[in-house]
């Protein structure tokens, strides 16, 4: 799925990320269905640390809470 963030959204996420650089308002993520239920999304951020290329997967369940990094 792909959300497209409002310009509020967007400010909002860039207040909250502190000194994170967010550059675009479009976010891509993956739904976990039980049941026909969602139970939890998965986010990736892939970025460059020194020369190496890393993925990151976050995933947030049913309650908006962090639950695997």
């Amino acid at each position: 799925r792909t959300a497209f963030l409002s310009d509020a959204e967007l400010a909002q996420a860039r207040r909250r990320a502190g000194e994170a650089e967010l550059r675009q308002g479009v976010v891509t993520y993956y739904v976990a269905r039980r049941n026909g239920r969602p139970v939890g999304a998965a986010y990736f951020d892939a970025h460059r640390v020194r020369t190496q290329a890393e993925v990151v997967m976050v995933v947030v369940d049913h309650r908006d809470r962090i639950a695997r990094l």
